[in-house]
């Protein structure tokens, strides 16, 4: 294969695949958190305030069997 260059590799080198739109709930910043469960456990992907109607986009790492869990102030509210 060709060598890898360098000069094009930036922190996020891989495109998203996943995409969530926070539900417009008031304003009001709310604590999301995606986890990705897969046969080798769980991993955060995503942990921080997020203000309703904010469109996320993240890499996410294709594992068998994983499910991404979008959960709100500590609440799951949806399941890909």
């Amino acid at each position: 294969g060709k060598p890898l260059e360098n000069k094009k590799i930036a922190l996020t080198s891989k495109e998203p695949n996943f995409f969530y739109e926070i539900p417009a709930m008031g304003n009001i910043s709310k604590n999301v958190k995606i986890l990705q469960v897969s046969s080798d456990g769980e991993q955060i992907l995503y942990n921080q305030p997020t203000s309703p109607g904010t469109k996320i986009s993240l890499y996410v790492p294709l594992k068998n069997n994983s499910k991404i869990r979008i959960f709100i102030d500590g609440v799951l509210i949806d399941e890909k």
